[in-house]
């Protein structure tokens, strides 16, 4: 049994309804493992992390954080949630003292086709950028589109719409690994949608302040 995509799915529900209720009420009670979410926040958001702990051999990548005292400071976080520079896309494609990055990280691309021959590493990085149901401890299903975060995959954003299909077939389905030391971006149709989005919020803020004057 795959425990990762039950546990994945569960703090997916937990953060929707607290997105959902944050807004109800001022007690809100949640039991997913956010500390997880956390760690994925300490990875990507350096300026808001402690200073981590040197790694000894063969120890995995999460002891970096263990029994560190971490104390808010609410403008550093509300900085660091402003600026895109602050967001670090791919911090596991790099290397830590005592810590390789994942061995499908090459120094050039890699136009694969899924098999069942495939390495295990290079297998499981395909299963993360496939669109999929993910099924929660409790059994709720939740939507997992790894197309709409394509930057943290070391890949360009595109438009993030929803996929046709989220069971499609893997076998001889062909993907893409990018270099180890690539830079992702975002495409001119996306830059465009995102403009012609922004200026649609700005136009309907203007109006609801008109309104409220």
């Amino acid at each position: 049994m795959a425990l990762a995509p039950a546990v994945l799915g569960n703090l997916y529900k937990e953060l929707r309804e607290l997105k959902e209720k944050a807004m109800d009420s001022a007690t809100i009670c949640v039991s997913a493992p956010f500390q997880l979410l956390q760690l994925w926040a300490f990875e990507h958001f350096p300026l808001i992390s402690p200073t981590p702990i040197s790694l000894r051999p063969r120890e995995p990548r999460i002891a970096r954080w263990n029994k560190l005292n971490l104390e808010i400071n609410q403008p550093i976080v509300q900085s660091a949630l402003q600026l895109a520079k602050n967001f670090k896309w791919r911090p596991y494609a790099a290397d830590l003292e005592n810590w390789r990055h994942p061995s499908y990280y090459k120094e050039t691309e890699q136009p694969l086709c899924y098999s069942s021959n495939l390495a295990v590493e290079l297998r499981s990085f395909f299963q993360c950028l496939k669109a999929s149901e993910l099924v929660s401890v409790d059994g709720c299903k939740e939507k997992y589109l790894p197309n709409r975060v394509a930057m943290q995959f070391g890949m360009d954003q595109d438009i993030p719409s929803d996929v046709s299909s989220l069971n499609f077939t893997s076998e001889n389905v062909r993907f893409f690994v990018p270099p180890k030391s690539f830079e992702p971006g975002v495409s001119r149709r996306y830059m465009k949608w995102w403009k012609d989005m922004m200026l649609n919020r700005e136009a309907v803020i203007k109006d609801v302040v008109v309104e409220r004057n």
